[in-house]
């Protein structure tokens, strides 16, 4: 009896069971996601001058380290390989380093594709809530 499912992940490229890393890197950017946040609810507290540069110079920073661990899975689930620069791709041109990126990896958007083929306008002129 088995007490819980293993699963086991594996790519063309890597083709050893990753299961472990991949926890790795997603502990990582839930880690991240919580640095955000406390950041986030730091910047309320302070009264300093630099509350605000500080939190949007640390926010950048964050989210350009999870795009590190965020190219990793992709080109895992890909298939593909990956490189140390590919991170950079996104950060230094954000959609059209994104897209440079799924050229890469050959990569294809479902939803991106679906929302395409049905001509819907997904932008918003003003927030939703």
């Amino acid at each position: 009896m088995i007490d819980k499912p293993k699963i086991v992940v594996k790519s063309s490229e890597l083709p050893y069971d990753m299961g472990s890393w991949g926890i790795e890197k997603v502990l990582a950017l839930i880690k991240s996601t919580i640095s955000g946040f406390e950041q986030l609810e730091n910047c309320k507290s302070r009264t300093d001058e630099y509350r605000y540069s500080d939190t949007i110079a640390n926010g950048i920073g964050n989210y350009k380290s999870m795009n590190w661990d965020l190219t990793k899975l992709l080109s895992l689930f890909a298939g593909a390989k990956w490189d140390v620069g590919d991170s950079d791709i996104i950060n230094k041109n954000g959609e059209k380093g994104l897209v440079e990126l799924k050229e890469k990896y050959k990569v294809r958007d479902d939803f991106e594709d679906s929302v395409d083929d049905l001509d819907i306008d997904i932008s918003f002129d003003e927030s939703p809530f």
